[in-house]
């Protein structure tokens, strides 16, 4: 959406794209004879007291590339490094409502299950990792279990059991906050956009920085860190509720500190 709405704005022509079947379309989970009543009911909005607090921070393309080397040295992902870095963080600063286990909850992209290309439309579940507080588990190793825990996502068996499950899970409620407050137990979101996989120049405009996303679910005690790599640089976005202060110095601080020494990548596979 980012893509299509800078090459309007830089006079490019956009090509129609196609209309995507829906999840249960995809899964053949609906039937010819299916209703659906229809839903009317007044819009409620949530307010959000002074608690409310957002926070960005961008990382230098000197650390954002030591970052990525190192991660692909230890056979993890930058997902996987981030998700260590919020553990170590969560072991000095308030995230879990529980001292032993921290969980963070990563939204995926169902875009290759789906065979779904720059098309528009919703193609994304999640998935929730707990990683334990109390231990000694070196930071290479959580993040190599939060890359393994997370490697299941891309596939086809997960997108139909999760969109079944949560078929299941709905079904015959109208709303469904209560139920995902009930069912969907979480202490952060870590959402990362990933590397910005198109050009960043748009006629006479120029993409500079990506930084979100701020999500605001409507959970109690909600914590998100959205991040974003663009032009080699990769940026954090904290939205708290209440604010965790320091939360992505905290992250940053622990990441420079991993990737203080940075081996050359033939280097360390020979070893």
């Amino acid at each position: 959406m980012i893509n299509h709405l800078l090459m309007a704005l830089s006079g490019s022509h956009l090509e129609r794209l196609r209309l995507m079947p829906s999840a249960d379309d995809f899964l053949g989970l609906v039937k010819a004879t299916d209703t659906i009543d229809p839903i009317i009911q007044k819009v409620r909005y949530r307010t959000y007291d002074s608690s409310l607090r957002v926070a960005t921070l961008r990382f230098s393309t000197g650390l954002t590339g030591r970052l990525i080397q190192r991660a692909k040295i230890e056979n993890t992902s930058v997902h996987g490094a981030l998700s260590a870095a919020v553990v170590m963080a969560a072991r000095s600063l308030p995230l879990s409502s529980n001292p032993d286990t921290i969980n963070i909850l990563s939204p995926v992209s169902t875009r290759a299950a789906q065979r779904a290309d720059d098309d528009c439309g919703l193609f994304i579940l999640s998935k929730a990792v707990a990683f334990a507080l109390n231990d000694e588990t070196g930071f290479w190793e959580i993040a190599r279990q939060a890359k393994a825990a997370l490697a299941e996502t891309g596939s086809l068996g997960f997108f139909a059991d999760s969109t079944i499950g949560l078929r299941k899970m709905m079904q015959g409620h109208r709303d469904i906050m209560p139920i995902l407050q009930s069912n969907l137990k979480f202490d952060l979101m870590l959402s990362n956009l990933g590397s910005y996989p198109y050009n960043t120049t748009y006629g006479s405009l120029r993409l500079t920085d990506l930084t979100g996303p701020f999500i605001v679910s409507g959970f109690d005690r909600e914590q998100t860190i959205g991040a974003s790599t663009v032009n080699g640089r990769l940026c954090l976005a904290h939205t708290g509720n209440p604010a965790i202060v320091h939360l992505l110095k905290t992250i940053r601080e622990v990441i420079e500190k991993v990737c203080e020494h940075v081996p050359q990548m033939s280097t360390a596979l020979s070893q």
